[in-house]
């Protein structure tokens, strides 16, 4: 198999400009009025198992709580020292945590659930920098994500057609 890194590069690069120019899609048709069965349901158990059931059965579709896994103190500080402003500066591990514990708990806004150890003391203090580093961490790894997704499916092409050229 003659895999040079020109080729792949090229493939990559393709693949890279093809996902940059399809910005918006929608797969909705012409609706007529709103078509909101559970809108005012009880949230109750069997309300959400029937929603879920249709749901999954109608559309063919799997709901999907987070792609993201768990993510750890050690990953966040390490992306902290690649940021500009951090490189010469000595990280703080409780800002590190909560970073973290942000990440993992979908930016909550509930902070009396966040563990003691990593709240700050003084009552009227804001989490503002913590937040903003947070969603930047979170567009980081979806964008790491989506390349990894394409980078996976522009070596498969690339192997399928080889196999097809043998």
């Amino acid at each position: 198999m003659n895999l040079t890194k020109e080729i792949l590069d090229k493939l990559i690069e393709e693949e890279f400009q093809k996902e940059d120019e399809i910005e918006e899609a929608t797969v909705t048709g012409d609706i007529a009025g709103y078509n909101t069965p559970y809108a005012f349901d009880g949230g109750r158990k069997e309300d959400e198992k029937k929603k879920s059931r249709n749901s999954t059965n109608s559309t063919g579709y799997k709901i999907v709580e987070n792609t993201m896994k768990r993510v750890t103190v050690k990953e966040v500080k390490v992306w902290l020292k690649t940021l500009e402003e951090n490189r010469y500066k000595s990280l703080v591990n409780a800002d590190c945590r909560r970073i973290t514990w942000l990440v993992n708990n979908s930016l909550s806004e509930d902070y009396e659930s966040m563990p003691l150890s990593i709240q700050k003391k003084w009552n009227k203090a804001e989490y503002g920098r913590e937040r903003h580093l947070a969603k930047e961490y979170i567009k980081m790894k979806k964008k790491q994500m989506k390349e990894d997704v394409i980078l996976r499916n522009t070596i498969k092409k690339f192997i399928k057609e080889e196999l097809r050229s043998n």
